[in-house]
């Protein structure tokens, strides 16, 4: 198998284990909830804004303090010799990274794992837009059908179209209902991911493309960590400073989270800060719309069977038609936009 195939397996095992982290992060959502409950002081929107991003913050500083220990001890030599420059050039990437995680973190308390993994799945049509912003270049027609295709895939999985109508499509009825907070945030987040995956592609020329991953780990970190303890400090939950420091004995939380650190992060980031530069950004967006697959069918077996066991009532998704239908047209659209050459760009090699 030539590196482009290689490439290409290593970011669909990347989305497989990013969709293990949808019914994961909903489980620990809830763990977190139980733990912190919500500050007095009324239920508007940006009161329930400021506390689903400061308990997302918590985790999210957490996991990828874990994911940097993880990585220290896996792979000690992506830290040796790493210069000032090569620490910035990765947390340029944690920084559009963790933006984007806190909205889409926050966003799974309001709706279900396999409609946040489509709606990330969103950064595949922002990204050519951004790419073309900041790279100045366009991406090329085959990329562009693939990535429409493979949106309308992810349209289809999570039920937002259904058989109907004049030409055989239309909305679901209750797809205006479903508009909330939470989707609001999961399609900021999908926004801000597009810019990660054009970093990671810029980057990537100036360095090994795996070293960016320390950087990017510390910058989530370090954001984390400002977001989380800003939001405390603004709306102080009733269990006070004590129930943070109980989610740190609490071993369902430690041990899903380290679950999420060890595969989600460690694991993922590094196939992806190490293979996607042999795709274009395009390709590699196009390729993460599989996120919402494997979040399906994680999502349809995973909460029943570890729900009960550390006491989270959180049912597991059931199987749909639309799964099938998805999940078919995300495959097909990542066989089209994946026909065209290793690196898909308007521009020639030598140019750039």
């Amino acid at each position: 198998m030539n590196r482009r195939g290689r490439a290409i397996l290593a970011l669909v095992a990347t989305t497989s284990l990013w969709g293990l982290s949808f019914p994961l992060m909903r489980m620990i959502n809830v763990l977190m909830v139980r733990a912190v409950p919500a500050a007095p002081g009324g239920m508007s929107t940006a009161s329930i804004l400021v506390d689903q991003v400061t308990r997302a913050s918590f985790y999210m500083a957490v996991r990828f303090a874990m994911a940097m220990a993880f990585l220290g001890l896996a792979a000690p030599g992506l830290f040796r010799g790493l210069t000032a420059a090569e620490w910035g050039m990765g947390i340029g990437v944690g920084l559009p990274f963790a933006a984007g995680f806190l909205f889409q973190v926050a966003g799974l308390n309001e709706i279900p794992s396999s409609r946040s993994g489509f709606l990330t799945s969103l950064c595949v049509a922002f990204t050519p837009i951004v790419m073309i912003a900041v790279e100045r270049r366009r991406p090329r027609i085959a990329a562009m059908m693939g990535a429409s295709i493979a949106i309308l895939g992810t349209a289809f999985l999570t039920g937002l179209f259904v058989a109907g109508g004049p030409i055989g499509l239309r909305l679901s009825a209750d797809v205006g209902a479903r508009v909330g907070l939470g989707d609001g945030l999961t399609i900021a987040a999908a926004f801000i991911f597009a810019f990660q995956v054009v970093a990671v592609d810029l980057f990537a020329r100036r360095m090994p493309s795996e070293r960016l991953t320390a950087g990017m780990f510390l910058g989530v970190v370090v954001v984390a960590a400002v977001v989380g303890a800003a939001g405390a400090l603004a709306r102080p939950s009733p269990s006070g400073f004590s129930g943070w420091t109980a989610l740190l004995a609490d071993v369902p939380f430690l041990v899903l989270t380290a679950i999420t650190a060890a595969l989600c992060s460690t694991l993922a980031f590094w196939l992806m800060n190490r293979f996607q530069p042999e795709v274009s950004p395009v390709q590699a967006s196009s390729i993460y719309t599989m996120e919402p697959v494997f979040a399906t069918l994680w999502a349809l077996w995973l909460p029943g069977l570890l729900g009960p066991a550390i006491g989270v009532d959180e049912p597991s998704e059931h199987f749909h038609a639309s799964l099938l239908i998805g999940g078919t047209l995300i495959i097909l659209g990542n066989v089209v936009g994946l026909s065209e050459t290793p690196r898909d760009f308007s521009t020639p090699e030598s140019t750039r």
